[in-house]
């Protein structure tokens, strides 16, 4: 209802320009933030994605954004809302790249808000991340190295040692290897696969990509391992 024909007309032409742009009418309802979260949560996350994925979504959710934005209504969400939270969590002490990941799961959640037509535009695209602190790699020296080998040799989890400093990959793809994914022959392990706890039980998975798949070259501790 509007008080003249002229008003009328100009916020049906909006209304439908809304339409048009894929904006749904539910952009006018008070839908808070941590409600399309958990719907976020539930229809595009958890279904869709790998259970370290899910759980590192969830726990920025529900530890740092609901608590402090959750009853803010989405479509009034502002930058200086986003912004404040994260300046509020590195005052904190948490890391730069904590922050950032923080930031990252709103920004990926509010993009799907915003496909559904319940945001007009994404806020976080406008705020300032921190800039991570470039740290130099940490490594063993070859004298640590051997004291580390001797140190585990016999123990349970020394052959897990011994692949892991031979090789360079992952826990969950050094347990996640199969004997047929060692050539003794060639000298060359086949990575496939990794070893993941879902829902508290021990579950081989798919490897996150296609990259992740590769071949390399076992030196003579790895394969006596």
């Amino acid at each position: 209802y509007c008080q003249t024909r002229a008003e009328a007309v100009r916020r049906a032409q909006e209304f439908k320009s809304k339409l048009d742009s894929g904006l749904s009418p539910e952009i006018n309802k008070d839908v808070s933030l941590g409600a399309w979260l958990d719907t976020w949560l539930k229809t595009y996350i958890e279904p869709l994605k790998a259970p370290k994925t899910i759980k590192y979504y969830k726990t920025f959710v529900r530890l740092h954004i609901q608590p402090k934005l959750g009853r803010k209504a989405l479509r009034k969400l502002t930058v200086h809302d986003v912004q404040s939270l994260l300046n509020e969590k590195l005052a904190q002490g948490l890391s730069a790249n904590f922050v950032i990941g923080l930031r990252a799961t709103l920004r990926v959640a509010l993009s799907h808000a915003w496909r559904q037509g319940l945001v007009e535009h994404t806020v976080c695209s406008k705020t300032s991340p921190p800039k991570p602190k470039p740290q130099a790699p940490v490594h063993l020296e070859a004298s640590e190295v051997k004291i580390l080998l001797e140190a585990t040799k016999g123990t349970s989890f020394g052959n897990l040692i011994a692949v892991a400093l031979g090789t360079g990959m992952r826990l969950g793809e050094i347990t996640g290897l199969l004997w047929q994914d060692v050539d003794f022959v060639a000298g060359v392990i086949h990575v496939n696969k990794q070893l993941q706890r879902v829902g508290g039980k021990l579950t081989l998975r798919e490897l996150k990509s296609a990259t992740s798949r590769r071949k390399i070259p076992a030196i003579g501790i790895v394969l006596e391992s």
